[in-house]
């Protein structure tokens, strides 16, 4: 893949260190930058997303980098309209996430014709593709999410099945909670759904 063929769509800039990319370049969309004084909608990122690249069908490599949990992402740390708040908590700083999840990902709808159809969605993100969240009886710094079983679904399947369908690519997303190294490799086990054609 060269460059052109892939996109990294990040929360903030910390999740795309420049000495990470030397291995896998490409075009990074830079949430908290693009969109510094409001929460986007999620059809103003994928509008954003298809700028970037232009909508030739050339994206064999859409790689989100945020926080997650057991079936969504956090695209952004303030509220995004239609988003679907999963755990009904707040930041730290008491601002209220908002989620990418199952209800939503028509709204990334406006990108589908920028992927090549060989190419593939990864989502560099904590506990996605988790059957469900680690339970408060991990030990503490430990992760215990467990990875769906075979031919089952699950909160993080049933989302990854629906991005990958809109997407009409495979979708592969971590189980476990990912460390420094998020942005082009992984830690622990991860889950692959194929789009339904």
């Amino acid at each position: 893949m060269n460059s052109n063929q892939v996109l990294y769509v990040a929360s903030t800039r910390d999740f795309v260190p420049v000495s990470e990319m030397q291995s896998q370049p490409g075009k990074v969309l830079v949430l908290d930058e693009k969109f510094p004084t409001a929460a986007p909608l999620v059809e103003a990122i994928a509008t954003e997303m298809a700028n970037l690249v232009g909508a030739t069908g050339q994206i064999k490599l859409l790689s989100f980098q945020c926080h997650g949990f057991p079936g969504g992402l956090e695209l952004y740390s303030e509220p995004i309209a239609g988003g679907y708040n999963q755990s009904g908590g707040s930041t730290s700083n008491g601002s209220p996430y908002r989620h990418l999840v199952a209800s939503n990902v028509h709204k990334l709808a406006a990108f589908r014709p920028c992927m090549d159809p060989s190419g593939v969605c990864e989502l560099h993100s904590c506990n996605t593709a988790a059957a469900s969240g680690p339970t408060v009886s991990a030990p503490p710094g430990k992760d215990n999410a467990r990875k769906p079983a075979a031919n089952t679904s699950s909160i993080g399947t049933n989302f990854m099945q629906a991005l990958a369908n809109m997407l009409g690519v495979p979708v592969r997303a971590a189980v476990k909670i990912q460390g420094g190294d998020t942005m082009v490799g992984w830690d622990g086990p991860t889950v692959t759904i194929q789009p339904v054609k």
